[in-house]
């Protein structure tokens, strides 16, 4: 049996979804609370290897056995008993055994942009502050520019364990945070993401603000080998917000 869970979390607390020898992950969060509740220790799998301090709303994990002594309609209930108040099981849905969350068809991400620190703490954790300044005109202009199908070889940092850095853009737009929210958000979908991609795809239209004009954006979609052409913006301000399959 392999079960299909929808993972929310405050990642300020982790370091990363994935395990790692050192520090608290999300991963190992909820294995652990598996193993607590069912007796099975048995390792999760994500969709997304999101980095330390980046968040989720819309986080795929799927994990395998062949023991369930937990209907899978209580699973959800029974694991947020058990962890954290930064981490939430969402929803919990009965998949194949041969589900891998790795091969999405696209997931989406926003990033929320601040102009000065925030004032109030909840949000300081869950946002980035501008280093330079943004107005929305120019952002959606050259947010569009990332929009179809390039070689975002220029968009990763090294570690990337990527075969290709090809990748589709479907949205790509920045708007007004939410009623109650601060600041701005930019959001954007794909059929997959290189290793610090977004950030740096942010990183690129802060660039441009400063230079005012999309150079550093174009020259690095015309030249993919520039790795490290500008720097990733802070990933307080990522959130995955959902996957597709």
């Amino acid at each position: 049996m392999a079960l299909a869970m929808t993972v929310a979390y405050d990642g300020s607390a982790f370091a990363g979804f994935q395990y790692q020898p050192r520090g608290v992950t999300v991963q190992g969060v909820l294995e652990d609370a598996l193993a607590s509740a069912t007796g099975v220790r048995a390792r999760v799998q994500g969709a997304s290897r999101t980095d330390s301090g980046v968040h989720a709303r819309g986080q795929v994990a799927v994990w395998r056995t062949e023991a369930m002594p937990v209907p899978p309609d209580r699973v959800a209930v029974v694991l947020n008993r058990r962890l954290p108040p930064q981490i939430r099981v969402r929803d919990v849905r009965v998949v194949p055994a041969s589900f891998d969350p790795r091969r999405s068809r696209a997931k989406a991400y926003s990033y929320r942009v601040v102009a000065a620190p925030s004032l109030d703490p909840f949000w300081v954790p869950r946002v980035a502050v501008a280093p330079t300044p943004l107005a929305l005109a120019p952002l959606n202009a050259w947010a569009a520019l990332y929009l179809g199908r390039h070689d975002f070889g220029a968009f990763r940092h090294q570690g990337s364990s990527a075969r290709t850095t090809v990748r589709e853009v479907f949205a790509s737009h920045w708007g007004l945070a939410p009623a109650g929210s601060p600041g701005w958000v930019y959001w954007v979908t794909g059929d997959g993401f290189l290793y610090h991609m977004v950030r740096l795809m942010v990183g690129a239209m802060w660039a441009a603000a400063a230079a005012g004009c999309a150079d550093p954006i174009t020259q690095a979609l015309e030249h993919p080998e520039r790795v490290g052409a500008f720097q990733a913006a802070p990933a307080a301000g990522l959130c995955l917000e959902q996957v597709w399959f």
